[in-house]
């Protein structure tokens, strides 16, 4: 049971840390797409991929 409980929490955290990251990423994105407008659709592309 205790196995059990430790991976449930194991699999909050995990989940946690990607939607903090994915927000970050997101954030990144916002912050320089502006500057490479050519490469935004790239960006777009490329980022769910690693999330």
């Amino acid at each position: 049971f205790t196995r059990f409980v430790n991976k449930l929490l194991f699999t909050k955290m995990l989940f946690f840390n990607i939607f903090i990251n994915s927000q970050t990423s997101i954030n990144f994105i916002k912050f320089f797409t502006p500057h490479f407008p050519k490469n935004h659709r790239f960006i777009q592309n490329f980022i769910p991929k690693i999330i």
